[in-house]
């Protein structure tokens, strides 16, 4: 079984031509993919596309650059915060954002999430963009012990400008705050396009170092697989082109990065993140369904 602990299927139900191409292929490949959701609307779709495949995980989530819609009206998230099985994505950004209200917002909402999560026991999915230490500060004010941090470059839409501008700007995961979320068992999901080959010639070389220095020191016990999807597939494709089998893309080039076989990091993958959600009763069913997978020998890399 592949896992992706960051796609946005809800973005494939609007393109009409490709939906039940990209279900079939989550089911054909086996992919247990963790369905973000940007704000309310996208979690109620991303709830209708779970009812259609056993293989998506429906995730809440309020993104932070949708925060500032919701600040004023954090009851009206309690249902959904309930019933929710994992948050995500939920976070800060303050790269992108520079107005000080928005970013009063981002904080609120992304406290509440930390706080139910806290409760409940329940894993939160995090975005963290120019805000890495603020971020690290706040997770640590709570008592959480299932985050997941997303990768280093998980996607912008496809701006690779707005990636060079990240760049200029020394706004990545350090080695220094990595490390910081190391030692408190912070799990750390890395993919995304931008550490493909495809992009190397797009990407600032410092840049491109850094990302690839962090594939490689990020603890065996403390590593998932995500694609950032639906992302480009190259710097020249549409910035939602490629297909939920991308995942193999991107498991392939972080084995190679790593250098260990893609067989022995699916294993790693797939031992962490059962590991994660094994005492979850909200979860058995995807519980039960990777342990089917593990023993089911039909499982196919290619």
């Amino acid at each position: 079984m592949f896992i992706d602990t960051h796609l946005h299927t809800d973005i494939y139900e609007s393109r009409e031509e490709t939906f039940d191409q990209a279900l079939k292929t989550i089911a054909e490949n086996r992919i247990l993919v963790l369905s973000n959701s940007m704000d309310v609307n996208s979690y109620e779709t991303t709830l209708r596309i779970a009812k259609r495949s056993g293989f998506v995980l429906p995730c809440f989530g309020i993104h932070p650059f949708a925060a500032f819609k919701y600040a004023d009206k954090l009851n009206s998230l309690t249902d959904y915060l309930n019933q929710a099985l994992v948050f995500g994505e939920i976070g800060l950004d303050h790269f992108c954002t520079h107005d000080s209200m928005r970013i009063l917002a981002q904080q609120k909402v992304f406290e509440l999430f930390l706080e139910i999560a806290e409760k409940q026991d329940k894993i939160v999915i995090v975005h963290l963009v120019g805000a890495e230490e603020k971020g690290l500060e706040t997770i640590q004010s709570f008592s959480l012990k299932k985050v997941i941090v997303h990768g280093v470059v998980h996607g912008y839409g496809g701006s690779w400008e707005t990636l060079r501008e990240m760049a200029d700007r020394g706004i990545h995961f350090s080695m220094k705050k990595l490390r910081k979320m190391f030692d408190l068992g912070i799990i750390f999901s890395l993919g995304g396009s931008g550490i493909m080959d495809n992009f190397r010639p797009v990407i600032p070389v410092n840049y491109w170092n850094v990302v690839q220095q962090i594939v490689k020191e990020v603890p065996d016990d403390l590593l998932l697989t995500e694609t950032g999807g639906p992302c480009q597939t190259d710097p020249d494709a549409p910035p939602d082109s490629s297909m939920p089998t991308f995942i193999k893309d991107v498991i392939a080039k972080i084995a190679q990065i790593r250098r260990t076989s893609v067989e022995e990091l699916l294993r790693l993958v797939t031992a962490n993140f059962m590991n994660l959600i094994e005492n979850d009763k909200r979860l058995a069913t995807y519980i039960s369904l990777m342990q089917s997978s593990v023993s089911n020998e039909n499982d196919s890399w290619t």
